[in-house]
């Protein structure tokens, strides 16, 4: 039961007043407690920095290979537009096709590929089909020789449906 405004609360009723009461010689405000200042380097810290450490000697090691292959396929791409767009003068001449082939592979190789054997293929299947594709292989080299080398053959194809 809650007392009215300006009324006194009847015997026996919980008081806040009473439940404020404090033990002698205790003060009315709590102490902060005090804790011990972690270490500046603790095991928390070593494993972030490992696994910061892993993610960018993973990216530095993947990345570049990633980004090679994305721009192969941009070449084999651009390739197949310069293609598109002359169709009629590269399947009336067989020689526009391999003058086009050794372009995309110039190309391919300011794209990044450094394979010295790398294949590169414009295959013309019909009137209305051409295939273009480059394989190569990419190395990846571990320090201290911690795992072999490895090599990933990577091989991109691009279809091209010609249109009349």
């Amino acid at each position: 039961m809650i007392p009215r405004v300006g009324h006194p609360a009847p015997a026996g009723a919980f008081s806040l007043r009473a439940a404020r009461v404090l033990p002698c010689g205790s003060s009315a405000m709590a102490k902060p407690v005090k804790y011990k200042q972690p270490r500046a380097i603790n095991a928390v810290t070593v494993v972030l920095i490992v696994v910061a450490a892993v993610v960018a000697y993973l990216t530095y090691q993947y990345l570049p290979i990633f980004m090679v292959k994305q721009e192969s396929y941009r070449v084999l791409d651009e390739t197949a537009s310069v293609f598109s767009g002359s169709k009629n003068r590269y399947l009336a001449d067989p020689k526009q096709v391999d003058d086009l082939e050794r372009k995309m592979r110039i190309e391919l190789q300011r794209a990044g590929i450094d394979d010295p054997g790398f294949e590169t293929w414009i295959e013309v299947d019909s009137k209305h089909s051409v295939r273009l594709g480059v394989a190569y292989i990419e190395t990846v080299n571990w320090p201290f020789d911690v795992i072999e080398p490895q090599e990933n053959v990577v091989e991109l194809e691009y279809p091209l449906t010609l249109e009349w």
